[in-house]
């Protein structure tokens, strides 16, 4: 039944792992509401294009409770 969902989360950090935070966050933001983790990698995402990293590794590091 989630199937749909699941797939555009794995879409999202797929593209979030490489780099590509635009396209993450476009993958994160439908479930963002409903699904926790999803709004958290839309928050970090919407983070990363502000303020890109200057050598992305794809490793988020969790600098906050």
């Amino acid at each position: 039944a989630r199937e749909k969902e699941l797939s555009a989360f794995a879409r999202g950090l797929s593209a979030f792992a490489g780099g590509d935070f635009p396209a993450a966050l476009e993958a994160f933001l439908p479930a963002a509401e409903a699904d926790p983790p999803s709004a958290a990698y839309a928050k970090k995402c919407r983070g990363l294009i502000e303020r890109p990293p200057q050598d992305w590794d794809g490793v988020w590091v969790m600098t906050e409770k």
